[in-house]
């Protein structure tokens, strides 16, 4: 496995984060808090999923946002892509796989769920979460926790980080001795089986001194064991009873094929004749055999052919004058099968002379059925036509091609068309809605755009600011000129009504500008600031009532002075109130009612209240004045909405028309095409209905048909030659024949080749006997070598009975034939002889031959029925002593039951079942200890040699040839070292540093040795921040070594080893990590380049 790309969405201090692994090794580099062991846990929880939400430090929940979890992508040892993902919050953390790239020619499979056992099954080889944590994934905490361990634990932890489980099996072989220590110990007195057996012997004392009261017990009890000696004795009968009883019935059931068997045996020993003849005897008798026949054969073949070609040779008759003139002969028959071909070629020329003709009709017909031949040589095709014709098909073509586009354009546009349609009829109805909603409202406004109805609440509220101003400034006046103090104070508290009332205005109308978000607090402060006025309103009213009482003459007594200012501020205050209502009628359709509910006097006995009523008319005035706004921009962005809509179906209306027009055009333009086409036809004597490809399929029917014509005359000026030349030929035959009046009856090849029969049948016949004289020769000698064999043949075989003991050959033959009567018998015997013995042992067999050889057939039978008669008395016998047995046990339970020693005894009896059930756990406890240590020495036998083997490379090329070797001895479990001197020193001794060394040998060999196939990753987290500067060089060439087998990811914070591991590692891919969390990466995925730094440009900086 090759890691290749890791994206986290949220893990940690890590959020989407994005890096690139596709090297043999990366050097990942940063300060501290720069995520490099957030980001080494990440691959970790990607191989092997989320730890428990109790783990918080393992399972790292996002602290910067994003989902938990992300993706890896990775290569397997085929060179396939995969990618996995993993969210906590998804399937409960299980494994999604996406195939990216499968080599071969497999489709790529949909991405599918795994279980963790089925992940690690396919692409970890099995390895789980523990055996890769201690061997592939190594933190400095873990070098660090073995750097403090000695001795036997070092041992016994490098024992269990190479052993998958290896801590489990150590628990549970100390689990076990422990049980076993507790069950039993050759001289403890606590142990539970201890304890038992010293109990035992304590009720047994009991027993014994109970001798009185257990006498009738004792007695019981003997003759219970009487009785279960006599029942096992009888069980041991029966068995014997019953193969007895089977023994007689194989007897009596086998006994016609024992009879057999002696019949078959008696009949033997006549045949022991045939014994004397070998196998290797028979094989060469039944070859002379073969070979006496077939000598015999061939002797009556070749006489029969003798006397046949004799015959022959008798019947043959030839006349040599005629044979002489063959020469003469064999010359007018090679004339003759000239002329015959030329014959046969004439026929055949008149056979393509009509076969020319049909043609030519079908060609003319499928031109024209009006076409004749004359037309045919008159016609002409050039080249132009056929270009001409394909030209037009090719327009033809494009023609209906733009008519198939125009359609579905136009259909497309009618489409779009009437969904512009109903997306208007949708606006329209918001709009009516809209209008529907204002109608129905109380209170109804004179402007129709927002801006309008804004500009309007603008004057509005500037107005009253100025009236409330006014209004204050009046009330000042009125107050100062004759109430005192007190009103002083009123009026003060009538100055703060006007700047809470101004204040909350002003927010209310900054709120309904502003519209959007802020609007809503800005409305909210108006709000707050206008119950702070009423507040004010009410507390000013109650103070001036006060002072008005005491400052009534006063008031007397500066009317007449006060008389021109207050005129003039009342005429103001009108002026100002005019103006509101100016205001609100440009605002809204009812003023008077409006106006009546805004203008309240704060005089009176109920000032506080109408000074409160008035500020929630303002309040619902500027209410209604943001719904109505609200409405009337929502209208107007219908409306725009419908303008839009409207302009889009002009513009999809236009482009139909246009679809349409040219659609029409491209059809007037064909049928113009068609019209020409039918033209050119015409002039070309074809019909009118043609298509291009019609006349391109014509102009190659009439080429094919002239060149038919061509050829049908060609061949009728040959059939005329042939014609002259055949009857000059028969001229000639005749005038040759003349001298064989048989042959001269015929026509002139027939006479010919009469001639040449006559001729042939003379030269066979003077050939044939030559051929059969010499084969009668042949004849003669082969008949005197036949003879010879069947003679020698017989000489053999007589040698043959003689070597056998016999006189002559026709008994060594009656011999042969009883040894195949022997061979059937001794087949019979031994098949009659496996059904005698078939599941017998020997002895068994014995027993059987001496019961057969013994007894007939009937004293058989009436032995087996007295052995099952007996068998039967002793299954009944059997059965009286168990119900024997059942009563004296049942006598026994009522004597345990009334005697005072039934405790004692059901105390032992309940003892020696405890004690037989703990002594089974003792055993089975043992037996498992022994096979676990068993299995731990087979391990350490088979595959400690080979890790201490790699592991002391590793620890020698580390430590520089100060440590050579790493070593075991039997039955200790520490680690030792030997150094260059041949030393040894036990891994206790030796420094921090060398202890890590040592333990970073020990990790490398085991994984080494667990992975040999597997090839998993190795992550190493800050591991060499004790090594020195000569053994980190050393570190680094060794990490450069293992980086072609399987891939490094290195963790460091240090910049000297960042830097050595670069110097050594020129292949490795650096990374940089920054030291703040607002400094990772934050590239988008497609983005495959990382911006190096100025101090190294092959460093990439995360």
């Amino acid at each position: 496995m090759r890691l290749l790309e890791v994206q986290i969405d949220g893990y940690g201090q890590l959020h989407r984060f994005h890096c690139r692994l596709d090297g043999e090794t990366a050097v990942f580099y940063g300060l501290n808090e720069a995520g490099k062991s957030t980001l080494f846990s990440f691959i970790r929880t990607m191989l092997y999923g989320f730890s428990r939400r109790g783990n918080d430090a393992e399972r790292q929940e996002p602290v910067h946002g994003g989902k938990h979890g992300g993706q890896l992508k990775f290569e397997d040892a085929l060179g396939d892509m995969y990618q996995i993902e993993r969210y906590a919050s998804i399937q409960g953390g299980k494994p999604l796989l996406r195939p990216l790239r499968i080599s071969g020619a497999e489709p790529l499979v949909a991405e599918s769920w795994l279980t963790q056992e089925e992940w690690e099954r396919r692409f970890l080889n099995g390895v789980g979460e523990k055996l890769f944590r201690q061997l592939y994934a190594v933190t400095l905490t873990e070098l660090q926790q073995v750097g403090a361990l000695a001795g036997d634990e070092l041992g016994r932890y490098l024992y269990d980080a190479g052993l998958e489980g290896g801590k489990a099996i150590a628990n549970a072989e100390k689990k076990l001795q422990q049980e076993l220590d507790l069950l039993f110990k050759p001289r403890g007195t606590t142990q539970l089986i201890n304890k038992q057996l010293k109990a035992l012997e304590h009720t047994e004392a009991e027993l014994r001194r109970q001798t009185d009261t257990i006498d009738g017990y004792n007695a019981m009890k003997r003759s219970l064991d009487q009785l279960e000696r006599e029942l096992e004795r009888i069980e041991c009968e029966l068995p014997l009873r019953h193969a007895k009883a089977q023994m007689l019935a194989k007897a009596v059931a086998v006994r016609p094929q024992w009879l057999r068997r002696l019949e078959l045996e008696r009949e033997r020993e006549g045949l022991a004749m045939a014994e004397r003849i070998s196998a290797e005897a028979e094989q060469q008798w039944r070859e002379l055999e073969r070979e006496r026949g077939d000598a015999a054969s061939e002797l009556e073949r070749e006489r029969r052919q003798q006397e046949l070609e004799q015959l022959q040779r008798e019947s043959l008759d030839y006349d040599e004058a005629l044979i002489a003139r063959s020469e003469e002969a064999e010359a007018l028959l090679l004339e003759s099968e000239r002329t015959s071909m030329l014959h046969a070629d004439r026929v055949e020329l008149a056979s393509e002379l009509r076969s020319d003709d049909e043609a030519i009709g079908r060609l003319l017909g499928r031109i024209a059925p009006e076409w004749t031949e004359e037309q045919l040589r008159r016609s002409s095709f050039p080249i132009a036509d056929r270009e001409h014709a394909r030209g037009v098909r090719l327009i033809e073509a494009e023609a209906a091609r733009l008519a198939e586009r125009l359609a579905a354009e136009i259909s497309h546009a009618e489409a779009q068309e009437r969904d512009a349609v109903r997306m208007l009829e949708e606006i329209e109805a918001q709009a009516n809605e809209s209008e529907e909603h204002r109608r129905s409202h109380a209170l109804s406004f004179v402007p129709r755009t927002s801006e309008a109805l804004q500009t309007a609440w603008l004057q509005f509220e500037s107005a009253m600011r100025e009236w409330e101003l006014e209004r204050l400034r009046a009330s000042a006046s009125a107050d100062a000129g004759g109430e005192g103090a007190p009103r002083g104070s009123a009026g003060l508290l009538w100055a703060a009504v006007a700047a809470a009332g101004g204040a909350a205005f002003v927010l209310a109308a900054i709120g309904a500008l502003a519209g959007g978000d802020g609007s809503a607090g800005l409305i909210g402060a108006a709000a707050g600031l206008g119950a702070l006025a009423a507040a004010l309103a009410a507390s000013a009213w109650r103070s001036g009532r006060a002072g008005g009482r005491r400052a009534k003459a006063a008031v007397s007594r500066g009317s007449a002075a006060r008389g021109g200012g207050g005129k003039a501020s009342l005429s103001m205050l009108r002026q100002r109130e005019q103006r509101v209502n100016e205001a609100l009628a440009q605002l809204v359709e009812a003023p008077a009612e409006a106006a009546a509910a805004l203008f309240a006097s704060p005089r009176g006995e109920a000032a506080p209240e109408l000074a409160l009523a008035a500020q929630q008319a303002r309040e619902r005035l500027h209410a209604a004045v943001l719904e109505r706004r609200e409405a009337l921009q929502r209208r107007e962005r219908l409306h725009a909405g419908r303008q839009e809509q409207q302009r889009r179906l002009q513009r999809l209306s236009d482009a139909a028309a246009e679809r349409r027009a040219a659609a029409q055009a491209a059809a007037e333009r064909r049928s113009a095409a068609a019209l020409a086409w039918r033209a050119w036809l015409a002039e070309r004597d074809l019909s009118t209905a043609m298509s291009p490809d019609a006349a391109l399929e014509a102009f190659e029917l009439a080429e094919q048909a002239l060149q038919r014509l061509q050829q049908r005359d060609r061949r009728a000026a040959r059939h005329a030659a042939a014609g002259r030349q055949l009857a000059a030929f028969e001229a000639q035959a005749a005038q040759l024949c003349a001298a064989v009046p048989e042959a001269a009856k015929h026509s002139a090849p027939l006479s010919l080749r009469l001639l040449q029969a006559e001729l042939r049948r003379q030269a066979a016949a003077q050939q044939e006997a030559a051929r059969l004289d010499a084969r009668l020769a042949e004849r003669g000698l082969a008949i005197r070598g036949a003879e010879a064999r069947i003679g020698a043949a017989a000489e053999a075989g007589l040698e043959l009975a003689r070597q056998a003991g016999m006189a002559s050959a026709p008994a060594f033959a009656a011999a042969l034939d009883c040894r195949a009567r022997l061979m059937t018998v001794d087949a019979e015997l031994n098949r009659i002889e496996i059904e005698l013995t078939a599941g017998l042992s020997s002895q068994r067999q014995e027993e059987l031959e001496k019961w057969l050889a013994g007894h007939d057939e009937a004293e058989l039978e009436a032995l087996l029925k007295q052995c099952l008669q007996e068998a039967e008395s002793a299954e009944r016998m059997k059965a009286e002593q168990l119900e024997a047995r059942g009563r004296l046990r049942q006598q026994l339970e009522h004597l345990l039951q009334e005697d005072e020693g039934r405790r004692l005894i059901a105390d032992k009896e309940m003892a020696l079942a405890q004690l037989e059930q703990d002594a089974d756990r003792y055993a089975v406890l043992s037996v498992s200890l022994s096979l676990i240590r068993a299995t731990k020495k087979i391990y350490e036998e088979e595959r400690q040699p080979e890790v201490l083997r790699l592991a002391s490379g590793y620890v020698q090329e580390l430590t520089g040839g100060r440590y050579t070797r790493v070593l075991t001895k039997p039955g200790d479990a520490s680690i030792w070292l030997v150094d260059y001197e041949q030393r040894q020193v036990e891994s206790g001794m030796l420094s921090r540093g060398t202890a890590e060394q040592v333990y970073l040998s020990m990790r490398l060999a085991l994984a080494e040795e667990a992975s040999r196939n597997t090839g998993l990753p190795l992550m190493l987290d800050d591991l060499f921040v004790n090594f020195d500067k000569p053994r980190l060089q050393a570190a680094a060439r060794l990490m450069g070594r293992l980086s072609s087998s399987r891939q490094l990811l290195l963790f460091t914070c240090h910049d000297h080893v960042r830097d050595l591991l670069r110097q050594q590692l020129t292949q490795a891919k650096s990374i940089a990590m920054s030291g703040t969390l607002n400094a990772v990466l934050r590239h988008s995925l497609a983005d495959d380049q990382i911006e190096p730094t100025e101090a190294d440009e092959s460093e990439q900086r995360i």
